[in-house]
Formats: structure tokens, C-alpha cells, sequence
């Protein structure tokens, strides 16, 4: 099935003239949109066992040795196997922006990063930290913001990244709307991937900080901001950091992974486009 071929512009939708022929574009089933992510190692990462160290070495940046990460690393207390998954690793490749998630099964992710930290990563965990790995989005101008399907009319903006942006886009376009199917807040989000009520998922970048949320043992998909939230449902509960239990949660339930960068402004730096209302 071909998608649409309509465009709809923004700033006709702020002043009220256009919220229906917008909703007929983005209110389309979830293959319309371009998947965001790379959907084949990422994604294989919602079964992959831990735990886990996740080490990303950034670009334009002064970086430790090996063997200082490597020491940042065991005092965290892996197993001296995963280290030495690690240490193999690194004796090819580059040192500079690269990304390495190694798990119980060796080594699962070992590329580029999508952005760069802004200083190097190295943690260990009971789940992976996938952040780096997703691409970074912005928002967009007002004049320049057009929701644009498939061929679009001239006056649409030609960016090639916009097929990679569309579902980042329909986020934005949604929260706009006084109606529109998104939530905000660890409380709301938390929920909505509970319910498997997600199309995507969009953390702004940094602003989760430290934050931990609650997980209901290996049922990565039950998270939740307070432990009687899954208490409730009869699960065991973990704390595990909002930045490493969320993006799995969304995994989990086939959700899309977007970052953000600071200019957008989200309640707890986390916002979840819904599947339905």
C-alpha cells in the first residue's frame, strides 16, 4: 500500500484551519511511518540477557585510556568475562565514536554512534543503555514544519532527512493539538507502555539525569515510577535507571525510540505518542 500523498502546513493548523486534514495524515496505521531506528541489532537487544556493560567513546573529546575505562568498569563489578569480551573488542576498530553493549552472549552492538555523548560512557547494568544508538531530533521551524507524505506539493520542504523524522514530526504535531494522542511525565508514560499504548517513545536528551523508575523483574515492558505500581499487578520490583528501563519498556512493546534534543521541553523529559487514545 502506497502511503498518501498530501502535505498540510503547520502554521494553517496552528490558526485552526487545517486539524482535520492533518489528522487524516498522521492518524495513519503505524507502517506508514519510517522506522526511526535500526530496527535489526537494537532491537534484538528487548531479549538479549544481562547484565550488561555499555561503553561509548565520543568524538572531539579527550578520552582515557582502555585501561582507565576498563577500571571504571570493574569497580562496578561485572563478570571478569565481560571484560574480556570487551578488551578483545577493542583491540581492532577505532577508539573514537564508536559504540560497544556487551551482554551474556559477547559482544551485541559494535558500530557508530548515532550522536556523541559529551563525555565518555562506561557503565555496567541488568539492562543496556541504547540512547547514543538512536538518532538525535530537532524541532523544526514553524514556517519551515509541514507534515509531508510520500510526494508531496512544491512548496514542501525538500529535506532528505524527513522520512526520518516523520514519526518525531507527528509527536510534535500531536502535542500541539488540545486533544491530541501524546502524553507527558514519567507517571503518564510509565503508564501508557504498561498498556502497551505506544507508538513511540521521545526522551529529551539529558533530562532524565539519574532518575530511576521501577521494573516489574524480567517483564521489561511493566515499568513504572512507583513500585506499587507494579506491586499492584503482582510483580517483583527493581530500580533500574529511567534512561536504560524506558527505551527497553518501548522495545518491548514495539515502540519507537526517538531522542530529542534540549529545545524540546517535555514533563520529566519523557513523552510517549499513543497508539490509541
Amino acid at each position: 500500500m502506497s502511503p498518501p500523498t498530501s502535505g498540510v502546513r503547520l502554521e494553517n493548523v496552528m490558526a485552526g484551519e487545517g486539524w482535520e486534514a492533518l489528522a487524516r495524515v498522521v492518524r495513519r496505521p503505524h507502517a506508514y511511518w519510517e522506522d526511526t531506528m535500526n530496527t535489526g541489532a537494537i532491537r534484538e537487544m528487548a531479549a538479549a540477557q544481562g547484565p550488561f556493560a555499555s561503553v561509548y567513546l565520543p568524538t572531539d573529546v579527550e578520552r582515557p585510556a582502555w585501561s582507565v575505562v576498563r577500571r571504571t568498569l570493574a569497580a562496578q563489578g561485572p563478570a571478569s568475562e565481560l571484560l574480556e569480551v570487551l578488551d578483545d573488542a577493542l583491540t581492532h576498530g577505532t577508539t573514537e565514536g564508536r559504540a560497544l553493549i556487551a551482554g551474556q552472549a559477547g559482544v551485541l552492538i559494535d558500530g557508530p554512534l548515532a550522536w556523541s555523548p559529551h563525555a565518555l560512557v562506561a557503565r555496567v547494568s541488568d539492562l543496556p543503555y541504547l540512547l547514543p544508538l538512536v538518532p538525535k531530533h530537532a524541532v523544526r521551524a514553524p514556517e519551515a514544519s509541514l507534515v509531508a507524505v510520500g510526494r508531496a506539493p512544491e512548496d514542501t520542504v525538500s529535506d532528505p532527512a524527513t522520512a526520518d523524522r516523520t514519526l518525531f514530526d507527528q509527536f510534535v504535531f500531536e502535542s500541539a493539538r488540545p486533544d491530541g494522542p501524546v502524553v507527558q511525565g514519567l507517571r503518564l508514560c510509565t503508564e501508557a507502555l504498561r498498556d502497551h499504548n505506544a507508538d513511540a517513545l521521545v526522551l529529551t536528551e539529558g533530562a532524565l539525569a539519574d532518575r530511576t523508575v521501577w521494573v516489574g523483574g524480567a517483564h521489561r515492558d511493566h515499568v513504572g515510577e512507583k513500585a506499587a505500581d507494579l506491586r499492584a499487578l503482582g510483580l517483583p520490583t527493581n530500580a533500574q535507571r529511567a534512561d536504560e528501563a524506558l527505551p527497553m519498556a518501548a522495545l518491548a512493546v514495539g515502540a519507537e525510540v526517538l531522542v530529542a534534543t534540549a529545545d524540546l521541553p517535555l514533563t520529566d523529559g519523557v513523552g510517549v505518542l499513543l497508539r490509541h487514545p
